[in-house]
């Protein structure tokens, strides 16, 4: 019976919030860390990124039924509302996602392409999945201007109404590199 409660109220609340202003809602992009490797002149960069908008209903109404069910302190409530609203979060179709590298004096706004150049954008789900390319002097420049020593860059969103930040590594063609296949199970006989 409490599934049944649970389902009704996020319908309704999400029916609810559907009838608020979109135009002003700031809207999240997570950058799902990536790498960029080096093809002769260029460094390709895989991107997956996924766009939603928090609810502020849905997160409240689960935390009161849980706490009403459970003794929880409110460092625990507080922890138990973050969680929900990923779960509750409305995934965004159709959306255009811009970002840059920091400390890049062009000021180049990238959008994510497919493998024949076309811009994307987030499917039903709110993702996207393609690439952008770069040329080797920008990929060095950008490393210098960073002090990514470390091989770490740094990207934010900058389109309208969208925030979000990110991080790319650059895996350079020469040098020593770990790979861990971590979905591999090892069973003692």
């Amino acid at each position: 019976m409490i599934s049944v409660t649970i389902a009704l109220l996020l319908l309704l609340s999400s029916l609810f919030e559907n009838y608020s202003d979109e135009s002003s809602s700031q809207k999240t992009v997570t950058f799902y860390p990536t790498y960029a490797y080096s093809d002769g002149d260029q460094w390709r960069v895989p991107v997956r990124v996924y766009v939603n908008e928090s609810r502020s209903v849905a997160p409240g109404i689960l935390t009161r039924i849980v706490r009403s069910r459970a003794d929880l302190n409110p460092e625990e409530t507080a922890i138990l509302r973050r969680r929900l609203s990923h779960f509750t979060d409305d995934s965004k179709s159709r959306e255009r996602v811009e970002f840059m590298f920091d400390q890049d004096p062009d000021s180049i706004r990238y959008q994510i392409q497919n493998e024949r150049g076309r811009t994307l954008r987030t499917d039903i789900n709110g993702l996207m999945i393609g690439e952008i390319v770069l040329s080797n002097d920008k990929v060095t420049d950008l490393l210098r201007r960073q002090g990514a020593d470390d091989q770490w860059l740094v990207i934010r969103v900058v389109s309208q109404n969208h925030s979000g930040r990110g991080l790319i590594r650059i895996i350079q063609p020469e040098g020593v590199s770990v790979v861990s296949d971590i979905d591999d199970t090892i069973k003692i006989t």
